[in-house]
């Protein structure tokens, strides 16, 4: 009995012992259980962090960089709003300008015209406020404002009469004749040249298709000294004939230069560009180009001059525009011819 119990007490505690082994166990799993999920829970949640701070991050940085693109955006659409004749071909208002501006540049002058004010109210007024240079041997008005299709707005139109016009009310020069709006010293001062200003001049215009340059000068563009003796300008552009082949061309300082076929540049609108840098001491530049109404180059390349003398010794350099040409090649010209513009607008760098 004593055996048996014993043994029974025995297994009793082989067996309570075996349980209670069991039971360490079962604890130790549970423990581990438990440590495995707390791990697996910090991991998830330090992932969840990681995740969160990463996506933060590169959100901050897309937003940055879209904070940044609608910023350039914004200043370009500004830029653009504010000389309002940026644009690429294709645009659905024809008459704004292909070309880029630097925002460095503020817009000093843009003149438009309307049927319903008078073209000498409007160039005669400000930011010109100078009289309209035109000849006064008859009664016929030289400038009217007409609606053009093409630029679906109103343009001005200058006419010259070959057997009747001038050089303008005051002169009594009889080999020149001129119709021509231009800037002077009762101009706003911030569309005048003074030394070391930069400007920027930019409008459209388009030549009558039927015109019929002589071998002589035909100015369609000026920039000029005001208070400089010598009469020649700095720099023009406009038609001529060289060895009876009918071009456009420019000069600069007197130098001619052939910039194409004058049958490329009349009977449709051709928008102008033309920046300077008015300083002396090499210091001085210039940059022409001109395109067409889709934005296609019309000369082979830019005109484009740097490290020059571009000032000299007058007061200010002033702009000119219209038809000044010479009456020595008459025979040549037609008896009338008409010139059209449109937006014009000059640019000075702050």
């Amino acid at each position: 009995m004593s055996q048996t119990a014993s043994r029974t007490v025995l297994v009793d505690a082989e067996t309570g012992t075996k349980k209670k082994s069991l039971g360490k166990i079962s604890q130790f799993k549970k423990k581990r259980k438990t440590i495995a999920f707390v791990s697996a829970f910090v991991i998830t949640f330090l992932m969840l962090v990681i995740s969160i701070t990463v996506g933060v991050t590169v959100g901050l940085l897309v937003g940055l960089k879209d904070i940044t693109s609608d910023s350039e955006t914004t200043e370009k659409t500004k830029i653009s709003q504010d000389i309002g004749q940026l644009s690429s071909s294709g645009s659905s208002d024809p008459s704004k300008f292909a070309y880029s501006f630097d925002s460095a540049f503020r817009r000093n002058a843009h003149v438009v015209f309307s049927r319903y004010i008078s073209p000498y109210d409007i160039l005669e007024g400000d930011p010109f406020g100078n009289r309209v240079e035109e000849s006064d041997k008859h009664d016929t008005k030289h400038l009217t404002t007409v609606y053009d299709s093409e630029l679906k707005k109103d343009v001005l139109q200058i006419v010259m009469h070959r057997d009747r016009d001038g050089d303008g009310a005051s002169s009594s020069k009889s080999d020149r004749q001129r119709t021509e709006f231009k800037a002077s010293q009762k101009s706003d001062r911030d569309i005048l040249g003074y030394e070391d200003d930069e400007l920027i001049y930019a409008w459209w215009f388009k030549v009558d298709e039927n015109a019929s340059p002589s071998n002589k000068f035909w100015h369609i563009f000026q920039l000029k000294w005001y208070g400089h003796r010598d009469g020649t300008p700095m720099t023009t552009f406009g038609l001529k004939t060289f060895n009876g082949s009918p071009k456009f061309y420019y000069t600069d300082f007197g130098d001619q230069t052939i910039l194409g076929d004058m049958d490329n540049f009349v009977g449709k609108w051709v928008q102008a560009f033309v920046q300077v840098k008015f300083s002396d001491n090499k210091k001085g530049s210039l940059f022409m180009d001109f395109k067409d109404i889709y934005g296609n180059r019309l000369i082979e390349k830019p005109v484009v001059k740097t490290k020059i003398d571009r000032f000299g010794s007058g007061d200010f350099i002033r702009p000119k525009f219209g038809i000044y040409r010479s009456l020595e090649g008459k025979g040549d010209l037609q008896n009338e011819d008409y010139i059209w513009f449109s937006d014009i607008s000059i640019y000075k760098k702050e």
